[in-house]
């Protein structure tokens, strides 16, 4: 399965501060119905269908007061305590790398991409806290139905909330996606998602780039927009690269591509010793 690139949508994107009544009331709620009988996702859910079906005169009472008083949008760990760090919903919220398509023959494929997400912009491993999570879905994906389905479903409130009318609401985050067209020209579908829940924007690009469009959200708190025309303005990324060559092979391309001289620079050097140390077993293939 390839993904297509999702087209801009009209709806805006989604943010804490239109859902300050929703986190006061949780806050207020969360530990009055839990109990050993009620999982944190139960628990997390009874509280939205409380909240969405309640009279417009309940949520207006929060919706006052949220005007009024200091509001907590970002500690929110306690509704969570199901969500160990390991656990791939707990890394939603970090620009993770997923990948939704298998195919056993495409292994040394995927360990040169895996490759590629842990090398910085000067093409050195990334040191473990810069690395973006990898996770892997297994079981259907369907780009549409993301926000539903590993969001809202599990009640993660780190990227989702609830307005003033008790509508569902879906954080700003960016995804990127190893599908099968990765496979084939080696770029990563980036996708950000809309209020709705919906993929508004996404760009594709080379995995070897990784690093750049993940540094300036992460670091810089640019959204994918921003993002994309900073990498236009200087020139755009390369549109595919060539998994079938060997990794050092690729490396010197990009060494070239970015101008860098054999001669003049220890760069392949380099460049064997961070295949070395992240995957040996590449420097054959």
């Amino acid at each position: 399965m390839t993904m297509s690139q999702a087209n801009s949508r009209a709806t805006p994107y989604g943010d804490k501060q239109s859902c300050r009544a929703w986190f006061l009331f949780l806050k207020e709620n969360w530990s009055a119905q839990a109990g050993d009988e009620v999982s944190p996702k139960q628990h997390r859910k009874a509280l939205m269908r409380k909240w969405e079906t309640a009279d417009q005169d309940f949520r207006n009472i929060y919706v006052q007061r949220a005007n009024e008083e200091d509001v907590d949008l970002e500690d929110l760990d306690d509704y969570h305590p199901d969500f160990v760090p390991s656990d791939f919903r707990a890394k939603l919220t970090s620009y993770p790398c997923i990948r939704v398509y298998f195919d056993d023959r495409d292994t040394n494929k995927w360990e040169k991409l895996q490759l590629f997400l842990k090398l910085d912009d000067a093409l050195s491993p990334l040191d473990e806290e810069e690395l973006p999570p990898i996770v892997e879905i297994r079981d259907g994906f369907h780009l549409e139905e993301y926000a539903k389905r590993f969001i809202m479903e599990d009640g993660n409130f780190r990227l989702m909330g609830r307005s003033n009318t008790g509508q569902p609401v879906f954080f700003y985050h960016i995804i990127m996606l190893v599908d099968e067209q990765s496979f084939q020209d080696g770029t990563l579908l980036h996708v950000d998602f809309n209020r709705s829940g919906d993929p508004a924007l996404s760009f594709r690009y080379p995995a070897i780039h990784s690093y750049l469009p993940w540094s300036m959200h992460q670091h810089e708190h640019f959204d994918l927009r921003r993002i994309d025309q900073y990498i236009t303005e200087r020139g755009g990324l390369p549109q595919t690269m060539d998994l079938t060559k060997p990794v050092l092979s690729i490396l010197k391309d990009e060494m070239e591509l970015r101008g860098i001289m054999e001669e003049d620079s220890n760069f392949l050097q380099l460049a064997h010793a961070a295949v070395s140390t992240l995957n040996p077993r590449l420097l054959s293939n």
